[in-house]
């Protein structure tokens, strides 16, 4: 009876937290030194932060925020960032101009 008792509640909660960790989000370990202060301060210890999913799903993302994602140069290495542009803002650094405003173009040089 234990071991009945056991398998439907492993049954049911297996899939719902599956599908809360795709749908609304998951917690996840933090490491290394790129997002400092913020994150790891002392760097012998790695944060741990909640991946929220749902805001992104509703495109609720803001200036400041920290964003989760994959690396495009090491597959299976998850990034975190923090976003210091959204959609239409003209994000300007010492060598190139990205602009996403129509009449722009996205590899203008500015010096």
């Amino acid at each position: 009876h234990l071991v009945r008792t056991f398998l439907k509640r492993t049954l049911f909660l297996v899939p719902v937290g599956i599908t809360f960790a795709d749908l609304v989000g998951s917690i996840s370990p933090v490491e290394g030194r790129s997002m400092q202060p913020t994150l790891n301060p002392d760097a012998k210890r790695g944060d741990v932060v909640f991946v929220n999913k749902w805001s992104v799903r509703k495109w609720q993302i803001d200036r400041g925020d920290i964003v989760a994602l994959w690396s495009p140069s090491q597959p299976g290495t998850m990034l975190a960032k923090r976003v210091i542009g959204i959609e239409r803002d003209v994000i300007r650094s010492s060598v190139v101009l990205f602009c996403r405003s129509p009449g722009c173009d996205a590899h203008t040089h500015t010096h």
